[in-house]
């Protein structure tokens, strides 16, 4: 009996067939793994934010001494300090997503080249293909949803100590953040961020091209070639049309994602926080019209080429 149990307990069991991985694993932990070795990506945005919110501190509380006792004059959405910082704050943090995400894409293949860690990461069992298009994700769609949740919260907590001064002062809060262009300006931003990632995805896609050709400098090497051929352009046929698409790309996608008048148009190049914030409500998106851009679609493409680029050198470029 005793010789039964023990032959019994030594036989072995049914195989179980090995977890098959995902197809999506390797590309997340592609993700995670560009989050880890990069931290600005999420520490800049918390930075700026950081200092939005003592400018707002700073200016609702020499407000009162500035202007006299508060009242509801003070804080009318047209002209109130709490709109202002807001709308501000939020341009802010758009401003310094772009920019993370430019020099994320400037060294994302140069310095895996100059460390000659792409040796190591070469040998793991991902391709070139996921591990570029988990570069590419950063600052199309990871960046952008960093810098939503920095902004809500910071808006939030930037709400929240406008209604205590306000409270603070005799004035009812309600009066400043109780309206619905508060809402209507956080879905603005929010939507703004998205559809700038969209429109930038050529200048991403450039700039990780440049990171796996560049041996140093990516910077420059990004910028001194367009530059060169918008002054060789202006010198010998007096034409500035490469420069003309260049700015377009930069700067004109809050104008084809929203339905503007001319003069509407003017005042968005004029940069002023108060009439962009007031202007651009809900009723001004033109998603459709967005998507139905010929430019974002032309810029996609040219993404797509310079993506593909990017691939094929970092499969077969050198390190540094």
């Amino acid at each position: 009996m005793s010789v039964l149990t023990d032959t019994a307990d030594t036989v072995p069991g049914p195989a179980v067939p090995p977890r098959a991985a995902r197809p999506t694993q390797p590309f997340l932990w592609s993700i995670r793994r560009e989050i880890w070795e990069n931290a600005s990506l999420y520490i800049a945005p918390v930075v700026a934010a950081g200092l939005t919110a003592l400018a707002f501190a700073i200016v609702m509380i020499k407000a009162p001494i500035q202007g006299g006792p508060l009242d509801a004059s003070h804080v009318e959405m047209s002209d109130g300090p709490v709109l202002i910082l807001l709308a501000g704050s939020g341009f802010i943090l758009i401003a310094v997503t772009y920019l993370v995400g430019l020099f994320y894409c400037l060294g994302a293949l140069q310095h895996e080249r100059r460390d000659r860690s792409i040796l190591f990461w070469k040998s793991l069992p991902v391709s070139d293909v996921t591990t570029v298009f988990a570069k590419v994700a950063i600052p199309m769609l990871v960046l952008p949803a960093i810098t939503v949740g920095v902004m809500i919260i910071t808006q939030i907590l930037l709400l929240a100590g406008g209604g205590a001064v306000l409270a603070a002062h005799g004035v009812d809060p309600m009066l400043a953040l109780g309206q619905p262009d508060v809402l209507r300006a956080e879905l603005l931003l929010i939507y703004l961020v998205f559809v700038l990632a969209l429109w930038h995805a050529p200048i991403y896609g450039w700039a990780l091209l440049v990171s796996g050709w560049a041996r140093n400098v990516s910077l420059l090497w990004a910028v001194l070639p367009p530059l060169a051929v918008v002054v060789f352009q202006q010198l010998v046929f007096g034409d500035d049309s490469v420069g003309r698409i260049i700015n377009h790309r930069v700067f004109a996608g809050p104008v084809a994602a929203f339905r503007m008048a001319p003069e509407e148009i003017s005042r968005l190049r004029g940069i002023n926080v108060i009439e962009l914030h007031s202007d651009m409500a809900m009723p001004h998106i033109d998603l459709m019209g967005y998507l139905a851009s010929p430019g974002l679609w032309i810029g996609l493409a040219l993404a797509a080429a310079f993506i593909g680029a990017a691939i094929w050198l970092r499969r077969y470029r050198d390190p540094v």
